[in-house]
């Protein structure tokens, strides 16, 4: 009675646990599932050589960053500087690793924070995007309530609202089956990974923030397209909470008012019109915000990021409309 009473037990674990990490497993020699313990995933299989072996994959997606941007013009060069701010907020689980800013013109003249060999920085060609990242010094990375500055580079594109993409340290080494592993425990291992990917989408997904980085070569956009451009960047970057709302709806709906004013100016080929309608527009701009959030007064309503999406796009056009 006592082994028939062990062995249900031993059975209910089995279930319990299988029910609990729903886990995925074949007849072909692999399994896995996901420990929400650590936040992670089990992999195993078996090995011919060396029998059962198991590895861990850890998203590289638990880390809580935040990136400032702030630009600068070089008007006799006509190129623009992009400067970052990024930190790793408290909570985070990993440390930030690697950052990526996308563009959609080419950059150059990248730089890294103090002391410089402390960090690398080179071009991400195949998601058209700079890669900085911190491998050096007595901190490996940017840890939980840590922030870096001085991340930069310059570009020809006009401003624009692009994508950051952030990468944690992995906490554990992934390492899946190789040569000595069969062909068909190899297929069955990647595809269980696959169902795991499926199943648990929130878990693999990257962490992605929204910042201002190179646009589209001035020179290929026309005036109309310039225009539209901006307004639907206006109207995004009041939705990332760039230009606030609070106290501020007058000067949202002024701002509204001068981009559709000025479009309707330039369907119509009155570039008079319209230059002086954006020449008002800049002036608000810079009278409710500020290029920088260092010493910026209390009161204004444009983050640095808005501030020069919209005074940027706004003096190219208006220069475009004086030729």
């Amino acid at each position: 009675m006592k082994k028939y009473i062990s062995a249900v037990i031993v059975i209910f674990l089995f279930v319990a646990v299988a029910l609990t990490t729903k886990g995925w497993s074949e007849d072909g020699g692999a399994s896995g599932y996901y420990d929400a313990e650590n936040d992670w995933f089990v992999l195993e299989w078996d090995n011919p050589e060396y029998g059962w072996q198991v590895t861990v994959y850890d998203p590289p997606n638990k880390v809580k960053p935040v990136i400032s941007a702030t630009i600068e013009f070089d008007s006799d060069k006509k190129e623009y500087r992009y400067i970052y701010e990024v930190a790793n907020n408290e909570g985070a689980v990993q440390v930030l690793e690697s950052i990526f800013v996308e563009y959609s013109s080419p950059v150059y003249e990248a730089e890294v924070p103090f002391p410089v060999e402390d960090w690398y920085s080179e071009d991400y060609e195949r998601k058209s995007a700079w890669q900085w990242g911190k491998s050096g010094g007595d901190i490996y990375g940017i840890p939980a309530g840590h922030m870096e500055s001085g991340l930069s580079f310059k570009s020809k594109g006009i401003p624009a609202i692009n994508d950051a993409y952030f990468f944690g340290d992995q906490r554990k080494i992934f390492s899946g089956p190789g040569d000595t592993d069969t062909e068909e425990v190899t297929i069955l291992f990647d595809e269980i990974f696959e169902r795991l990917e499926e199943e648990y989408k929130e878990k693999f997904k990257t962490v992605i923030k929204r910042t201002v980085g190179p646009g589209e070569l001035p020179e290929e956009q026309t005036p109309i397209e310039t225009i539209e451009s901006l307004i639907k960047m206006k109207h995004e970057a009041q939705d990332l909470g760039w230009i606030k709302a609070e106290g501020g709806d007058g000067i949202i709906q002024a701002l509204d008012s001068k981009l559709d004013n000025a479009k309707k100016a330039i369907d119509k080929g009155n570039k008079k019109s319209a230059r002086r309608i954006l020449e008002a527009f800049v002036l608000q701009v810079e009278a409710q915000g500020c290029a920088t959030s260092e010493g910026c007064p209390e009161g204004k309503h444009l983050s640095p990021e808005a501030y020069a999406l919209l005074k940027f796009n706004a003096e190219y056009l208006i220069s475009e409309l004086d030729e």
